[in-house]
């Protein structure tokens, strides 16, 4: 049986803040894979945070429909925003081949921080 695989949704009820995320990874397994993702107007924030802590990042209009204020998205344009931060930080990510030949999750983007593959929050 291989690590844990946890998904971490915020963005409920306010709790978006990056201090809640680094109290959840925190109680994480050291051997967890995880994904944080937000609902709403946190999404794309979270998207930058979720690899400095560690984990992968989700995207989606199942948790936001909006790229901007007063803009609709759409989920192609929600991934390519992800994917320009995410490389803008040095941070790499799998491309959709890549995903689907690895192990099966939900609609995750797996990355990892150039700097430190496997940092946790302290």
């Amino acid at each position: 049986m291989g690590p844990a695989d946890a998904s971490l949704a915020l963005g409920l009820r306010r709790n978006w803040r990056q201090f809640t995320l680094l109290a959840l990874v925190n109680q994480l397994p050291d051997d967890c894979v995880f994904s944080a993702f937000a609902i709403g107007r946190a999404q794309l924030p979270y998207v930058a945070l979720a690899p400095i802590v560690g984990g992968n990042v989700r995207v989606g209009l199942e948790d936001n429909l909006h790229l901007g204020p007063g803009r609709l998205a759409t989920n192609a344009e929600l991934v390519g925003r992800a994917v320009s931060i995410m490389e803008g930080m040095n941070v790499s990510v799998m491309s959709p081949a890549a995903e689907s030949s690895a192990a099966p999750t939900w609609s995750t983007c797996r990355c990892r921080a150039a700097s430190s593959p496997s940092s946790r929050a302290s």
